[in-house]
Protein backbone atom coordinates (compact mmCIF):
# COMPACT_ATOMS: atom_id res chain seq x y z
CA UNK A 1 0.00 0.00 0.00
CA UNK A 2 2.67 2.81 0.82
CA UNK A 3 4.41 1.76 -2.41
CA UNK A 4 1.42 2.35 -4.00
CA UNK A 5 0.93 5.53 -2.69
CA UNK A 6 4.65 6.44 -3.16
CA UNK A 7 4.20 5.71 -6.81
CA UNK A 8 0.83 7.46 -7.57
CA UNK A 9 2.94 10.78 -5.22
CA UNK A 10 5.81 10.66 -7.60
CA UNK A 11 3.71 10.22 -11.37
CA UNK A 12 1.40 12.94 -9.94
CA UNK A 13 4.45 15.28 -9.34
CA UNK A 14 6.22 14.10 -13.11
CA UNK A 15 2.32 15.53 -14.43
CA UNK A 16 2.87 18.54 -12.82
CA UNK A 17 6.34 19.16 -13.89
CA UNK A 18 5.33 18.06 -17.71
CA UNK A 19 2.11 19.98 -17.80
CA UNK A 20 3.74 23.34 -16.42
CA UNK A 21 7.37 22.99 -18.07
CA UNK A 22 9.57 26.04 -19.39
CA UNK A 23 12.40 23.44 -21.25
CA UNK A 24 11.90 19.86 -22.64
CA UNK A 25 15.19 18.41 -23.69
CA UNK A 26 16.05 14.49 -25.07
CA UNK A 27 19.08 14.85 -23.87
CA UNK A 28 19.98 10.80 -24.70
CA UNK A 29 18.78 7.78 -27.08
CA UNK A 30 19.93 4.77 -25.71
CA UNK A 31 20.55 1.91 -28.07
CA UNK A 32 20.95 -1.67 -27.19
CA UNK A 33 22.59 -3.75 -30.53
CA UNK A 34 21.72 -7.10 -28.10
CA UNK A 35 18.31 -6.79 -28.74
CA UNK A 36 16.58 -7.65 -32.62
CA UNK A 37 15.90 -5.37 -34.94
CA UNK A 38 12.38 -4.69 -35.13
CA UNK A 39 11.59 -3.70 -39.13
CA UNK A 40 14.99 -2.98 -39.57
CA UNK A 41 15.17 -0.50 -36.77
CA UNK A 42 17.37 -0.83 -33.59
CA UNK A 43 15.25 -0.87 -30.47
CA UNK A 44 15.63 2.28 -28.38
CA UNK A 45 15.05 3.78 -25.09
CA UNK A 46 14.68 7.68 -24.70
CA UNK A 47 16.06 9.70 -21.43
CA UNK A 48 13.80 13.09 -21.60
CA UNK A 49 14.31 16.19 -19.38
CA UNK A 50 11.24 18.40 -18.27
CA UNK A 51 12.26 21.91 -16.45
CA UNK A 52 9.38 23.46 -14.70
CA UNK A 53 8.85 25.98 -11.67
CA UNK A 54 7.80 22.88 -9.83
CA UNK A 55 10.85 21.13 -10.92
CA UNK A 56 12.80 18.17 -12.95
CA UNK A 57 12.02 15.38 -14.45
CA UNK A 58 14.93 13.53 -15.56
CA UNK A 59 14.13 9.91 -16.83
CA UNK A 60 12.16 8.59 -13.83
CA UNK A 61 14.01 10.70 -11.15
CA UNK A 62 11.67 13.79 -9.76
CA UNK A 63 13.63 16.94 -8.34
CA UNK A 64 10.35 18.89 -7.13
CA UNK A 65 11.32 22.61 -6.17
CA UNK A 66 10.63 24.26 -3.15
CA UNK A 67 9.51 21.16 -0.72
CA UNK A 68 11.95 19.91 1.70
CA UNK A 69 14.06 22.73 1.02
CA UNK A 70 15.42 22.08 -2.53
CA UNK A 71 15.36 25.47 -4.65
CA UNK A 72 16.47 26.31 -8.29
CA UNK A 73 19.86 27.99 -7.53
CA UNK A 74 20.93 28.83 -10.76
CA UNK A 75 20.74 28.12 -14.96
CA UNK A 76 23.18 28.90 -17.49
CA UNK A 77 22.93 28.19 -21.10
CA UNK A 78 25.87 28.34 -22.96
CA UNK A 79 26.73 27.25 -26.78
CA UNK A 80 26.63 23.48 -26.46
CA UNK A 81 25.36 22.88 -22.80
CA UNK A 82 22.32 23.50 -19.96
CA UNK A 83 23.56 23.83 -16.47
CA UNK A 84 21.05 23.36 -13.40
CA UNK A 85 22.38 24.15 -9.99
CA UNK A 86 19.51 22.91 -7.57
CA UNK A 87 19.43 22.13 -3.35
CA UNK A 88 19.31 22.99 -0.07
CA UNK A 89 21.61 25.82 1.32
CA UNK A 90 24.02 23.39 2.71
CA UNK A 91 24.05 21.11 -0.33
CA UNK A 92 23.88 22.29 -3.99
CA UNK A 93 23.74 19.59 -6.94
CA UNK A 94 24.24 20.18 -10.56
CA UNK A 95 22.86 18.82 -14.07
CA UNK A 96 24.94 19.82 -16.90
CA UNK A 97 23.43 18.05 -20.29
CA UNK A 98 24.94 18.34 -23.96
CA UNK A 99 22.08 20.91 -25.37
CA UNK A 100 22.58 22.68 -28.59
CA UNK A 101 21.04 26.57 -27.32
CA UNK A 102 17.91 27.38 -29.82
CA UNK A 103 17.92 30.52 -31.84
CA UNK A 104 17.73 34.05 -30.36
CA UNK A 105 14.06 33.80 -29.87
CA UNK A 106 13.74 30.93 -28.45
CA UNK A 107 15.88 31.48 -26.15
CA UNK A 108 14.75 34.89 -25.37
CA UNK A 109 11.17 33.40 -24.60
CA UNK A 110 12.70 30.64 -22.67
CA UNK A 111 15.06 32.84 -20.30
CA UNK A 112 11.65 35.43 -19.69
CA UNK A 113 9.68 31.99 -18.59
CA UNK A 114 12.12 30.58 -16.27
CA UNK A 115 12.41 34.35 -14.44
CA UNK A 116 8.71 34.82 -14.33
CA UNK A 117 8.62 31.54 -13.20
CA UNK A 118 10.76 30.78 -11.01
CA UNK A 119 12.73 34.27 -10.07
CA UNK A 120 15.96 32.97 -11.62
CA UNK A 121 17.70 34.20 -14.42
CA UNK A 122 19.39 32.48 -16.88
CA UNK A 123 22.94 33.46 -17.59
CA UNK A 124 23.89 32.93 -21.62
CA UNK A 125 27.41 32.08 -21.77
CA UNK A 126 29.24 31.69 -25.23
Amino acid sequence: MVIFFTLSKKMKDAQLIIENQILHIQPAVLRDPRKKEINGAQPFETIEMFISGFGILLGFKVVKFNQDGIKLKAVEIGRDFISIDYGTDEEVRNIRLMHQRPDRDVLVSIIEKFRYETGITPIVTE
